[in-house]
């Protein structure tokens, strides 16, 4: 007995640990780009544009697209030139619907806002989702629907740290390609919470959900390289997203109409808000991004994105919605305000590190970084008391 109950928190401890280091690998070596030649886009370890894309830089070389595989850079086979040292690129050829097509790229420097939207951002809301989920699982490790959403916000962490080594250390693309499993999780997540009852509809459609998943991504792992599988699968991945977001909210809705239970109608509906405000936009984009349809760039997404781990945590601190007692309810929310404000603090001190070199012409010096670092740690300072 003692053993199982030593088992989950040592799994939950490593996962963790495992995802931490991951992004910590995969973010430092970002911060080298900022100011260096950059030709407007990143590219996969498979040579497929990265769908990493920012608005802007299709105007920069506005014959490259997200997702086009390349078959040369500056004339020789991808795999001779390191994609993530792209400064030297000078043309690339693509796949087209005519054939091999060659472009001309143009170089333009990585700025600060590239830096912010492609890496930091992720980051910090990577690192809020890890902490977040485990906090929680350490706390109140018994609690089936806790374990179901610490799986939900380790995938989320997970996307999120490995997009980032997408884009330029390569070590992690195969794990990357796990995010559909966060629609997976968060299903069964809602199939035991709020409340154990379930109608038979909907435990039968987890199968086909939970199947639909494996496959997608065993059909991800071995068309990794293939000129259009790899692009049809990831349409595969948003279509399969878009329609369990939908069996999430019918689900959920499904509950608040027919329980009779208050404290059950009452979660049903804050989690059908959270569900719907933190991830709709987020949902349309990835669904109507690979199919090249335009509604809402990928600056605003990420933007976006910062409401999911804001309204998650104030669900589960102001609503308490997994019931948690006042202590543990305590204990997380200093722990998690506390990861917030230190990710706070980490953007300012990046962000104004950026911008003075971009900006006012300053040069990085330790001097400078420590007198930057003692003034926003000043600043910071009241919030960390009420703390």
């Amino acid at each position: 007995m003692n053993m199982k109950r030593f088992i989950w928190p040592a799994g939950v401890t490593a996962l963790s640990a495992l995802t931490l280091v991951m992004g910590i690998y995969s973010f430092v070596p970002s911060v080298k780009l900022v100011g260096r030649p950059f030709p407007g886009f990143f590219l996969y370890p498979n040579h497929f544009i990265s769908i990493s894309f920012r608005p802007g830089w299709e105007y920069v070389n506005p014959e490259i697209r997200p997702l086009q595989k390349v078959v040369r850079i500056n004339g020789e086979p991808p795999y001779v030139v390191k994609p993530n040292h792209l400064k030297g690129v000078k043309t690339i050829t693509v796949l087209s619907e005519e054939g091999q097509k060659e472009i001309c790229v143009t170089q333009i420097p990585f700025s600060s806002s590239d830096f912010v939207m492609i890496f930091l951002l992720p980051f910090i809301l990577g690192l809020i989702f890890l902490v977040t989920g485990t906090t929680l699982a350490l706390l109140k490790p018994r609690d089936r629907p806790v374990q179901l959403f610490y799986f939900v916000t380790l995938v989320v962490a997970v996307f999120y740290f490995a997009s980032m080594d997408a884009n330029l250390t390569h070590r992690f693309f195969r794990v990357w390609l796990t995010f559909p499993f966060f629609a997976t999780f968060s299903y069964l997540l809602f199939m035991k919470f709020p409340g154990h009852h379930t109608p038979k509809f909907f435990r039968v459609a987890a199968y086909p959900i939970v199947i639909t998943a494996v496959l997608l991504f065993l059909a991800a792992q071995v068309f990794l390289y293939h000129s259009k599988g790899f692009p049809n699968i990831l349409k595969g991945y948003t279509i399969y997203m878009g329609m369990v977001f939908i069996a999430d909210i019918a689900l959920l809705a499904t509950k608040w109409v027919k329980s009779h239970d208050p404290l059950v109608k009452k979660k049903a509906r804050v989690m059908i808000f959270t569900v719907l405000l933190a991830s709709l936009i987020p949902g349309i984009w990835s669904f109507t991004f690979p199919f090249g349809i335009p509604f809402i760039n990928l600056d605003r997404v990420m933007i976006l994105s910062i409401a999911f781990p804001a309204i998650t945590v104030y669900a589960i601190l102001k609503v308490n919605v997994f019931e948690m007692d006042r202590m543990i309810q305590k204990g997380f929310g200093y722990l998690v305000l506390s990861t917030i404000v230190v990710a706070l603090y980490l953007f300012m001190v990046f962000l104004g590190t950026l911008l003075s070199q971009g900006f006012l012409g300053l040069q990085f010096t330790p001097a400078g970084t420590i007198i930057s670092t003692l003034l926003i740690a000043l600043i910071f300072h009241p919030l960390r008391v009420q703390i």
